[in-house]
């Protein structure tokens, strides 16, 4: 069985509900936009690529062979048995290529830059804009505006947003939702289409083992439903390829096994990547963290007695009631989705809590939400 882009779309699928996930723990709402890009390979500027692969480093010979490859494409329409002349291609990228797809992120990998008041995240052509707060009419101004703003980039990069498809979501607790029925997000004066369910991210499941489709869509008990379990969250789809099928990997690769190891990443592990840069404060790097960790003797005894499970020390007693909820990752420590800031980085955590004198109570939740350290609230 082989799976097309598991882990990246995992991943991807995992941040964003994670950071949902967290901000309603926080108290806060979430609102999104899940943009859609009508015809995006078909409209790629080449002249633009081929800057932005020049700005890459790709020179003389590279890049007149991708001019040369975007070039001189025809495209013919036929209908019924009869064919129209063929018409010379200017925009785009092929579609069903292996560089179609890596072509297309080139060209859109500085969108994020154009986005000031929202997070963005960004898989292929799938992308989407959110931001967090308490107030509903912040998140919605918020949105707007990066919207407008992610409309001129679109419009110098020669795409286009498709407003019947691009919709809107508003997430938080059912409490705080039932309050919100003006939440509206407009792009060029048309309002995107507010949903209250939405599929981010899908992928699709190939086998050349056909009695697996029954054993999946099965209800009764099988060997199969931990894997089904694991699928549930996503939108995936199962579907059956002749092992004799040239565009099924699946057959090769179950009978003749690679004979170098696997460079499959794990999730588990860039999830906690993950959680350790999100949750460093924006002025705090991960680096220094590492670098104060090596220098604090009582976070290194701290680290010592997680690893051994044994908290007697008597620098590690503000951690005896929490030191089940420690974790050590490559020379840090998380207490769940936060970092654990040590003692000569504290003032500066929550001097950066402090910006936008937003009071003591908001600054006190904005804190928590990255990062822990024993009497927080007292120093806020």
């Amino acid at each position: 069985m082989w799976i097309s882009q598991t882990t990246l779309t995992t991943f991807a699928a995992l941040s964003f509900a994670d950071t949902i996930r967290r901000n309603i723990d926080l108290g806060f709402m979430t609102g999104a936009a899940f943009v859609d890009l009508r015809k995006a390979f078909d409209t790629i500027d080449h002249s633009i690529l081929l800057r932005k692969l020049r700005s890459f480093g790709i020179k003389s010979k590279e890049l007149n062979w991708f001019e040369n490859y975007l070039s001189g494409r025809t495209q013919v329409v036929g209908v019924g048995g009869v064919s129209s002349d063929p018409l010379h291609i200017t925009s785009g990228v092929p579609q069903g290529s292996i560089l179609g797809p890596l072509l297309f992120v080139i060209y859109i990998n500085d969108l994020h830059l154009c986005i000031k008041s929202c997070d963005v995240l960004m898989y292929a052509d799938d992308t989407v804009l959110f931001c967090a707060g308490f107030n509903s009419e912040v998140i919605e101004d918020n949105l707007n505006q990066d919207l407008h703003t992610l409309g001129e980039w679109l419009q110098v990069k020669s795409l286009f947003l498709n407003t019947t498809k691009s919709e809107a979501m508003l997430f938080g607790t059912h409490s705080k939702l039932s309050k919100q029925n003006d939440f509206d997000i407009t792009f060029h004066g048309q309002s995107l289409t507010r949903v209250n369910k939405f599929t981010y991210l899908e992928f699709i499941i190939a086998t050349d083992h056909k009695p697996l489709l029954g054993i999946f869509n099965s209800h009764k008990p099988t060997s199969a439903r931990r894997w089904k379990l694991w699928l549930m969250p996503y939108n995936c789809q199962l579907i059956y390829r002749p092992g004799k099928d040239a565009e099924n990997p699946a057959d090769f690769m179950s009978r003749h096994p690679s004979k170098t190891e696997s460079e499959e990443r794990n999730i588990a592990e860039d999830y906690v990547n993950y959680v350790c840069n999100q949750a460093v404060p924006k002025a705090i790097t991960l680096q220094e963290m590492k670098l104060e960790s090596e220098k604090d003797t009582s976070f290194q005894a701290l680290i010592k007695a997680i690893e051994t499970d044994q908290c007697t020390q008597p620098e590690v007693e503000d951690y005896r009631n929490v030191k089940d909820e420690l974790l050590v990752y490559q020379g840090t420590i998380l207490r769940g989705n936060r970092i654990v800031v040590q003692k000569a980085l504290r003032d500066r955590a929550v001097d950066l809590a402090h910006v936008g004198h937003q009071g003591t109570v908001k600054t006190k939740r904005l804190i928590r939400e990255k990062v822990w350290f024993s009497g927080a609230d007292k120093m806020v």
